[in-house]
Formats: C-alpha cells, sequence, structure tokens
C-alpha cells in the first residue's frame, strides 16, 4: 500500500510540474485566434465570393456613404461640396485622410467594399488580442478577448445598418486603449507615441463621436494611475508623473496634428451646428417646446433602454434560422426601429461574470469594470439622470444617439470576459482539486439558468398576444402588408429565449467537461497538455461560432449594379438636365421613399433639397425652415421655400388634395405604381428656375432678422430683388440672361449677358470658400438672400468662373504629418532589418 501510494504521490508531482508550463503559449494564441477569426469572416462574407457583383452589405447609406468617400477621395476634396456645402450640412472632410481611402480610389466598388470591412473586422480582432495583452491578461485570455471583442455583435451587426464611419472606427479603440495603458504604466516615449498613431485614425474614421468619448476615459485613467501611484510611494513618483503627463501632453499635440481634420469637423458641427428635426406633420409644426428641452430630446432620441439590458445575452440566431433583425424598442418618437444588435455572447458574459470573483488586486479589472458600468448607465440615455448631467459638459449637447457609448460597453465585456476566461484556464492548468470543486458551482449556475430560460420560453410560448400587449403595447402596433409588427416582435422574444436557452445548455456542458478532464489524474504527461489545448480550441470555436451565427442575421447582400438599372424613377430624373433639387415628404412612411432618400442620391448625384438622413443643417436653414413654417400648412408645402432652395420636384407618398397644390404651385406629373405598396406621387413646382438669376435690383438692410423678415413676406420676389446687409447698392431697370455652362465636381462657369448692372445669384448655400473671376479678374462673392451666393456684374457680355477652394492649411498640417509617421516606421523597418542582418552576419562568422 505505501509503495502504491508513493507512487501515486510522484505520478501527481510530475503532473503539476507539467501542467505548471503554460498550457498556451504566444504564438498558439495568436494563430488560433487569426485562424477563427478568419473562418468566422469567411463564414460571414461567403455569398459576397459567390459574385464580384456583389457588395459586402446592404442597408440606408453605405452603398453612397462608400461612394461619396471614393469620389472625394479621387478628387482631394473638391467633390464634398456638391454633397455637403450645397445641401446645407457639414462636411465628412476629414474621411479622405483616413489610411484606407488609397485602396478605394484604386480597386473596383465592390471589392473595395469588401476588402475595407474585411480588414476592419480582422482588425477589431487582433486589437482586441493586443488590448488583453496590455491589460496583463495571458495568451489564451487575450485569443479569447480579441475574438468576443472582433465579431461582438455591436460591431459587425453595423453592417446592416450601414454605418461606415462607425466599422472604420471601433476597431481602433482597443489599440489605443491598450498603448496609453501600456504608456502610462511604462512611462515609456514610444507608447505615447503609439497612442497618438493608433488614435488619430479614429477621429479620420467618419464617426468623431466614439474617440470624444474614449478620450474622457483616457483622462480618467490619467487619473486613475495618479492615484495608484501615489500608493505604492515609490521614490521620485512625483518627478515620474510630472513626465508621464508632459508625454500626454505631447500625444495630445501629435493627436491634433495627425487628425486636425476630423478634430476641427467635430468641433465646427459640435459648436455651430443645431439640430432640426424632420418635421412630417402639421401638428409638430405648432408644438415649439422649450429649446434647452427640445435639444435634449434630440441628444437623448436614440437611447438604450434598461429593459432591454436583456439582450447582451439573447441571441437572434441560431444555426442560420432566418428571422427579421429586432423585437425590442429604441429610437425616436417618429422612428422606434434599432439599428444593431447588442448580443455579447453567453460565453463572454458569463467569463466576464467569472472576472468578477477574481478581482482582487487586479487593477485593469476596476478600471474596465467602471467603463463597463459607466458607458451602459450613459447609454441609457433620457432613461436614467446621468445623461441629464452629462448633457451639460462641453459640446456634449451637441452629441446624439446615446446608445453609441454601448462600444465602450462591448470592449470593457471582452476585456473582462478575457481575464475571466484566463482565470479558468489557470484552474485546469493547476490541477488544484480544491479549486476544481469549487468552480464546479460555475457550470452547475449555467446550467439552472439554461433549465429557467427553456421553461420562460415554454411557458411565453403560449401566451404571445398577452406578452406582446405587455412589452410593447401602443408603440409596437405598425401594421404591415403581411403581419402585425407588435405580434412580430414578440414571437422574436420568445424565439431567442429558446435559442439562447440552448446555448446555455452547451455552454454548461463545454465548462462541466473541461473541469472534469481537469480533474482526472490518469493522463499521461504528453496527453493532458493536448487534451486542455482541444478544450481551449473547442471554447474559442464555440464562441466564435455564437457570435458569427447571430452576427449573419444582420447582413444582406446586394447586387450593386443594380444602381444603374431597373429604377424608373431615377433614370426619369437622370434624364432631365435641367439644375434642380428633390423635395421629398415624410419619406419614412413609403419604404422606397426612404431608400431614395437615403443611399440613391449619392450613388447617382441627384440633389436633394433637404435630406432627411442629416440630422444636422446649417443654422441659417433652420432659421429659415422656422420663418417658413405654417400653421396650418408644412413648410414642405411653402412655394416660398421651393423659390429658395431651388426646387423642381416634389416627391409624396400621398396624394396632395387640391388646395394644398394650388398654394404650392405644384402640377402632378405621373403617379408612380409600387407594385404590392403604395404608390408615390410625382409633382413639378411651377415657378422652377433652371438657370441663376439675373437680378436687378438690391434693397439693403439692417440685421438677419430684418433680412429674414423681408425675405418671407408675400409681396417679396425672390427672382427680381436681392436682399442682404453690407451688399453694393444696384438698383437698374435693366434685363439680362445668364446661362450655367458648367457644374463640375468643385468648378462652376456662368455666361452672362446684360444692358445695365446687377446680380448674378445662384441659389445654393453661401462659402467663403468659394472664390470667384469675372473675365480673369478676381470678383467678391456676397452672401445675399440670408443664404445664397451673389456675384455684382457690370454691363455686357461676361463669363464668371467659381472655384470651391477651402483652406489648405488643414491638409497640409494632416498631411504633413501622416508623411512623418510613415517615415518613422519605414526608418523602424529599416534599422531592424539592419539590426538583424549585423546579428545573422556575426552569427555566421562565430560558427566559421
Amino acid at each position: 500500500m505505501g509503495h502504491k501510494k508513493r507512487t501515486k504521490n510522484a505520478v501527481q508531482e510530475e503532473t503539476n510540474k507539467t501542467c505548471r508550463k503554460p498550457l498556451v503559449s504566444l504564438k498558439f494564441s495568436i494563430w488560433t485566434c487569426f485562424v477563427l477569426a478568419l473562418i468566422a469572416v469567411s463564414a460571414l462574407f461567403a455569398p459576397g465570393f459567390e459574385d464580384g457583383n456583389y457588395t459586402l452589405w446592404f442597408a440606408d447609406g453605405n452603398l453612397g456613404q462608400h461612394r461619396t468617400i471614393v469620389d472625394a477621395a479621387k478628387s482631394l476634396g473638391g467633390f464634398l461640396w456638391q454633397q455637403t456645402f450645397f445641401l446645407g450640412n457639414g462636411s465628412p472632410a476629414g474621411s479622405l485622410f483616413y489610411l484606407n481611402w488609397p485602396l478605394l480610389t484604386v480597386l473596383p466598388m465592390g471589392l473595395s467594399m469588401w476588402l475595407n470591412i474585411f480588414c476592419h473586422i480582422l482588425l477589431a480582432v487582433a486589437g482586441g488580442w493586443f488590448c488583453a495583452k496590455a491589460l496583463g491578461i495571458g495568451h489564451s485570455g487575450a485569443a479569447f478577448s480579441g475574438i468576443a471583442f472582433g465579431l461582438t455583435s455591436h460591431f459587425v451587426t453595423l453592417m446592416g445598418a450601414g454605418h461606415l464611419g462607425k466599422l472604420q472606427c471601433i476597431p481602433w479603440l482597443p489599440w489605443t486603449l491598450g498603448f496609453f495603458w501600456k504608456a502610462w504604466e511604462t512611462g515609456h516615449l514610444r507608447y505615447f507615441l503609439l497612442t497618438a498613431v493608433f488614435y488619430s485614425p479614429m477621429w479620420l474614421s467618419g464617426e468623431p463621436q466614439l474617440p470624444y468619448y474614449l478620450g474622457m476615459y483616457m483622462v480618467l485613467l490619467s487619473i486613475y494611475f495618479t492615484i495608484q501611484k501615489s500608493r505604492e510611494k515609490r521614490p521620485l513618483y512625483v518627478k515620474t508623473l510630472f513626465k508621464n503627463f508632459a508625454l500626454s501632453g505631447l500625444c495630445l499635440l501629435i493627436i491634433i496634428i495627425l487628425s486636425w481634420q476630423g478634430i476641427f469637423t467635430f468641433m465646427h458641427r459640435a459648436v455651430e451646428a443645431k439640430p432640426v428635426d424632420n418635421i412630417t406633420s402639421v401638428e409638430e409644426t405648432t408644438v415649439q417646446p422649450a429649446d434647452e428641452e427640445k435639444g435634449y430630446d434630440f441628444s437623448t432620441g436614440w437611447s438604450f433602454p434598461p429593459e432591454e439590458t436583456i439582450i447582451f445575452l439573447t441571441s437572434m440566431r441560431l444555426f442560420g434560422t432566418a428571422s427579421p433583425i429586432y423585437w425590442g424598442r429604441m429610437g425616436t418618437k417618429s422612428f422606434h426601429m434599432t439599428q444593431v444588435d447588442h448580443y455579447m455572447g453567453v460565453l463572454v458574459v458569463i467569463f466576464a461574470l467569472f472576472a468578477l470573483f477574481n478581482m482582487r488586486s487586479n487593477k485593469a479589472a476596476w478600471f474596465l469594470l467602471f467603463m463597463l458600468l459607466s458607458s451602459l448607465f450613459i447609454a441609457y440615455g433620457r432613461y436614467t439622470p446621468i445623461y441629464r448631467l452629462l448633457y451639460h459638459l462641453p459640446t456634449m449637447s451637441a452629441q446624439r444617439i446615446p446608445s453609441r457609448w454601448i462600444a465602450l460597453t462591448a470592449l470593457s465585456f471582452s476585456m473582462l470576459a478575457g481575464i475571466g476566461y484566463e482565470r479558468f484556464t489557470q484552474v485546469l492548468e493547476t490541477n488544484d482539486k480544491k479549486k476544481t470543486k469549487q468552480n464546479f458551482i460555475m457550470p452547475v449556475l449555467v446550467a439552472v439558468m439554461a433549465l429557467a430560460t427553456l421553461v420562460t420560453w415554454g411557458i411565453l410560448s403560449n401566451s404571445t398576444e398577452s406578452v406582446a400587449e405587455s412589452m410593447f403595447g401602443a408603440q409596437g402596433r405598425f401594421a404591415s402588408s403581411s403581419t402585425h409588427m407588435t405580434q412580430e416582435r414578440t414571437r422574436l422574444f420568445i424565439s431567442a429565449f429558446l435559442h439562447t436557452g440552448l446555448l446555455l445548455t452547451a455552454s454548461a456542458i463545454i465548462l462541466g467537461l473541461g473541469l472534469w478532464l481537469a480533474s482526472i489524474q490518469t493522463f499521461s504527461r504528453t496527453a493532458r497538455p493536448i487534451i486542455l489545448r482541444a478544450w481551449i480550441i473547442a471554447c474559442l470555436a464555440f464562441t466564435t461560432l455564437d457570435l458569427s451565427m447571430n452576427d449573419r442575421n444582420y447582413i444582406e447582400f446586394f447586387n450593386w449594379k443594380l444602381f444603374f438599372r431597373n429604377d424608373g424613377l431615377v433614370d426619369f430624373f437622370l434624364r432631365d438636365p435641367d439644375y434642380y433639387r428633390i423635395q421629398t415628404i415624410a419619406p419614412q412612411q413609403h419604404p422606397y421613399l426612404n431608400q431614395f432618400t437615403t443611399y440613391t442620391p449619392h450613388w447617382h448625384k441627384l440633389r436633394l433639397a433637404n435630406s432627411p438622413a442629416a440630422s444636422r443643417l446649417w443654422p441659417k436653414y433652420e432659421t429659415l425652415f422656422k420663418a417658413l413654417s405654417s400653421k396650418s400648412i408644412g413648410y414642405q408645402f411653402n412655394p416660398r421655400y421651393y423659390d429658395i432652395f431651388s426646387v423642381k420636384y416634389v416627391l409624396s407618398p400621398v396624394e396632395l388634395p387640391p388646395q394644398i397644390r394650388d398654394f404650392a404651385k405644384l402640377d402632378l406629373i405621373r403617379q408612380l405604381p409600387m407594385g404590392n405598396i403604395a404608390p408615390l406621387f410625382l409633382y413639378k413646382y411651377q415657378g422652377f428656375v433652371s438657370e441663376p438669376l439675373f437680378v436687378p435690383h438690391t434693397e439693403i438692410c439692417q440685421s438677419d432678422d430684418d433680412v429674414v423678415h423681408r425675405l418671407t413676406a408675400p409681396d417679396f420676389d425672390l427672382n427680381k430683388t436681392v436682399v442682404g446687409m453690407d451688399l453694393p447698392d444696384i438698383s437698374a431697370d435693366s434685363s439680362g440672361s445668364v446661362i450655367l455652362d458648367d457644374f463640375g465636381d468643385n468648378t462652376i462657369r456662368i455666361s452672362t449677358q446684360s444692358q445695365g448692372p446687377g446680380w448674378v445669384v445662384l441659389k445654393m448655400k453661401y462659402d467663403s470658400n468659394w472664390k470667384a473671376h469675372i473675365d480673369g479678374e478676381k470678383a467678391e462673392i456676397f452672401n445675399v438672400n440670408y443664404v445664397h451666393c451673389g456675384i455684382p456684374v457690370e454691363p455686357g457680355q461676361h463669363v464668371i468662373t467659381m472655384i470651391y477652394a477651402p483652406s489648405r492649411l488643414a491638409f497640409n498640417v494632416t498631411f504633413t504629418g501622416w508623411c512623418f509617421v510613415a517615415a518613422g516606421i519605414l526608418f523602424c523597418l529599416f534599422w531592424r532589418l539592419k539590426e538583424h542582418l549585423t546579428r545573422k552576419r556575426k552569427n555566421s562568422l562565430r560558427t566559421t
């Protein structure tokens, strides 16, 4: 008996020695993470490989956004004036400097879109892995965090919403946080520089709100490290803190240099732009709430409802089950649908909770927990008093969609899950019987959750209508041609319980199997590590499958060449050579009209009078909208509105009454059948002027209020008189003609002939970046009619050339900064290569 006992103890010691060696090496974690991510991304985009004519995703605005960025990159910004300044909303000029635009300008359309999103998902996976390593998480935990963040539904399902800017922004979040953590932890200059290099693309991606939010946490992280270092009471810690703050200032300066365009655009919108609600009914025009309350309602329009927190653990998709993309509530008063899914994955949530019981002295875990909870409660928006306090911070009143903070919640979840996963694998490695038995409570609790979920599904499935009434009420009662939206939402909600219960059951089996394998002592020294590594890979593969199958529900594919054919309405507009704009009425009430106003104009370069997708308009536009509103008739029916904004066509989902048509001077051209859905009605404005105007008279006012009052007066003729402040006094009974010769990407050429002096007026947004020449001589462009461009001309024949030439200071600063970064990277690569060759030469000399 004694011999057998000694033999058993010897085997136990050998096994423990073997298990003390890391089961997962650095190369193993990198390759496992990369291969699984590659498989997941390939599975997500499998339909895209079938035909090169298909884009990767199809939803509101994404094709148009992609096309706009490509065209803007090709013309280095000149194209943008047509799409942004011409319409009145802000400029996405920062996206021109984003790192991938040279590829987009060279590759075909479908391939460039596919490569763009493919690379960004892999970048997000790699960023999650790196951030976990920077926070001190082990190899296996880093691999789990990389998969969890790179495939998290909040990120991937943005494809379904067509949010190109967010897709290009979110992958840089973990890189920036990881380098900033390392910078403050070590105090090394290179990490501060790398923080600036990886933080800057976020500002240039087209989604400046997320780096703004992350910057807040970076400031808090600096304070957190300051408190930690002061408690350690190390010698010269004050000097170290001063050094870190100085390097942080240097980091901020480099960020401003590298991303000046994006920061400038963000600050311009946040400070000067004001929210304008889409007016879709007469009642909305009569109710004018207080400015602050109106701004708060606008900023919190897309708040994340607290009851929907359950969606973090509720899967909507399992093994290809087809279903619509939504079952809850989020949105604005007029548009309730959500844009993305926030499912984190069952194992991700389980291991994140497991990390909370193993935090102790882990400072990374405490900061991640703070970031998770704070970002989540801020994302609740109007549903908690926290956002009311945050709303009064600088520029926050201009921010909207609080649910965007969920990106930081997802990052925190992924990193905490990595910590929990690493601790769990350490239990398997150490082979401690006591800890193994203690952790068996984990799969038991998960099994109980699975049973409770399946029981809940069984109960709810018998009372769909009552659940629908209690959950959604009147808000969910959107009727479609096929099914009642409330019942459909409830069916999906109940179906999600079944999917989640099955996933929880599988998770309990995986966790229990791992602990059981760890408790078995009969494995040989070589077999035990192999079996446990196989379990680790299986766990990672399960999470990959869980997340990617849920994400696949949100990805659709579309043949981009369809934009060039089979659309009679677009063909009709494209055949019209006139200089025009299209006004849409209540686009959200009609599926086709909603799609038409979102991506079609960008693709075909059609011009809308005001895009419903533009949430922020030029402040002067807002003033005119209010001045042109009518208590009895909405502003979109006011003929003065059509005069000012040069509207030729009006698209409506309903037939306008005769009294409205007479008041607005609209002629019905045709009724457009739309198959099984309601038809569209196309109207033409009777007073439309196809060319720029020759106006002989000037009326000078003393203030902007006087200009608006005169401009909107019923007796004022916009085609005969120019009104404004500080204008040359031209009043002559002369006549003239104006011909628009060219309307290019960044140039306009006009021919004019007149008997006397007058004004050449273009009904487009005035911008000081326009430069004009008359017959080769420099001329001044004036702000006339509050929003238009006006050029005074002398009698006779003249050729006017206008060039859109914004200041290149921001461009030069940003471009020069990125050139220095590229030169630095090339120098480092050259230096490393030189060192490698020198070392190799020395080794060869030693061997000889």
